[in-house]
């Protein structure tokens, strides 16, 4: 217990009456040397506590390196990891990386191959959380090219800030993707010109109605590397410059097809061209052919008009896809063949009739790859098909044929005898070495069967790349029946023919 005041001598009832000035005195240099010894004590326990913390701190680190010991790898080698979880997998978010732990953090921001690709915003931000965002962002990329920049910016307000941060980094731009719900306009001066590490453009635009007089998209001109180029939704193609005669790539979505010839004839260096073109307004005089005579590759996207095939001439075209094509369609393409006088030598048709897609078999005998996606071929179609394509008269070059159906049913034994006839090679044809069958997981309940590849050992084994996805189980298990009777049928023809 602590002593009273009585036994410390301190305080009695006398001195509590009239204390006595020298007393005061003696009171407080007593608390003073008590305010000292607290101050010794707090002191020791800070140093305590400190070297407690040190000491649990290296513990924690000991049993880090037991239990997670990717915490022991060098900065530089977590640093590379970071890289493949970025750039190797669509989902991969570096500030993700800078909430895990502090040491990562810093090794996250000081990894500039981290940041030099940013994809973000969204048509409900504001212009100042995509500002942030690009202050936060784009600075840690150091002096790496922005290999990939994607910006969906905002549909309200002012997007000045917002560019003008962005355009601090247009000499680095190398790949450039911007959505907007309105013309985008740049600052006066913000930009870097030339943009001379600029190669694939894509605009997302949308261009007001009744803005026809509204000033032209000038930011891209001054871009000496650009070769591939994307304009959707509708951009008119008179509302952007761009450097047209040096573009190799483009891609026009929802332009009329008057508009986008007229900028095909400035392409003269173009080699790929994807389009999904509308024929309205109509009422534009004809114009002669387009001729562009270096394009090795055309696709006319899901609802594209193929208007574009009778107002082309593609003398270098080896790769033609198209989608849905009509009895009109095979009368306009059979016309643009001859006209063009191409070698085509890949064909991919979309959700076409047998007898359409037929029409245009006869006129491509140069065609090596044939890719048929989503046609609805019934039995009788299939049948037919690969009964004409096992003599020397239909696609007699083909190499590579790919079927993917809803559902898939069809006679094995013609099937077969043909894969058969091809495989060993009719005179007069070319090997076919690849062999594609799939039926959509959704088409039905004949597919959902079986759901896993099919090898076939027999021919495999001799060379031939043939898979099955998805197709019903008893097919599966009669084809390598099949396979392996007509496989043995024709090693037998050709020893005796060689005897």
């Amino acid at each position: 217990m602590p002593a009273s005041p009585a036994e410390t001598g301190l305080l009695n009832e006398s001195e509590l009456e009239a204390p006595p000035m020298h007393t005061a005195a003696q009171l407080r240099a007593h608390l003073t040397d008590i305010e000292r010894d607290m101050a010794d004590v707090e002191g020791r326990t800070a140093e305590e506590m400190a070297r407690l913390r040190n000491k649990k701190e290296a513990t924690l680190q000991s049993l880090a390196a037991i239990v997670y010991p990717v915490l022991t790898l060098p900065p530089e080698v977590i640093a590379e990891i970071f890289l493949h979880y970025v750039h190797g997998r669509p989902s991969g978010h570096p500030p993700r990386l800078t909430r895990i732990c502090s040491s990562w953090r810093a090794i996250a921001i000081s990894a500039p191959g981290l940041w030099n690709r940013f994809v973000g915003g969204s048509a409900t931000w504001d212009a100042q959380k995509l500002l942030r965002r690009f202050q936060m962002w784009l600075p840690r990329a150091g002096g790496l090219p922005l290999i990939d920049v994607a910006v969906t910016l905002p549909s309200f307000g002012r997007q000045d800030a917002a560019l003008s941060s962005l355009a601090q980094y247009s000499s680095r731009w190398s790949t450039l993707e911007l959505r907007s719900s309105q013309p985008i306009y740049f600052p006066a001066d913000s930009l870097l010109a030339p943009l001379s590490s600029l190669k694939t453009l894509k605009l997302d635009v949308q261009w007001p109605a009744g803005s026809a007089s509204a000033p032209c998209m000038t930011a891209f001109l001054d871009a000496p590397m650009l070769r591939d180029v994307c304009l959707r939704s509708g951009l008119p193609l008179t509302r952007v410059l761009l450097p047209w005669t040096q573009l190799t790539a483009i891609e026009l979505w929802g332009q009329s097809v008057d508009e986008g010839l007229a900028i095909l004839a400035q392409t003269s260096s173009l080699e790929r061209l994807s389009c999904a073109l509308h024929t309205w307004p109509t009422n534009a005089p004809a114009q002669p052919p387009v001729t562009l005579p270096y394009l090795r590759l055309l696709m006319v996207l899901c609802d594209g008009d193929l208007t574009p095939l009778g107002r082309l001439t593609l003398p270098a075209l080896e790769h033609l896809e198209v989608y849905e094509i009509s009895q009109a369609a095979s009368i306009l393409m059979n016309a643009f063949f001859e006209r063009s006088q191409c070698s085509l030598r890949f064909l991919t048709l979309i959700q076409t009739s047998f007898t359409d897609a037929y029409e245009c078999f006869w006129s491509l005998p140069s065609i090596i790859e044939l890719n048929l996606q989503f046609c609805q071929w019934s039995r009788k179609d299939l049948n037919d098909f690969f009964e004409w394509i096992s003599t020397n008269e239909t696609l007699p070059g083909l190499e590579t044929l790919q079927i993917n159906q809803p559902e898939f049913d069809i006679d094995l034994r013609v099937m077969t005898k043909t894969v058969a006839r091809r495989w060993y090679g009719v005179r007069g044809t070319a090997k076919l070495n690849t062999l594609r069958l799939s039926a959509d997981r959704s088409g039905g309940a004949h597919n959902t069967v079986r759901a896993a590849p099919v090898t076939f050992p027999e021919w495999k084994a001799q060379g031939l790349d043939i898979e099955t996805t998805n197709l019903p189980e008893w097919t599966t298990e009669d084809i390598n029946a099949y396979l392996k009777y007509e496989s043995a049928r024709y090693v037998r023809v050709s020893q005796a023919a060689t005897s």
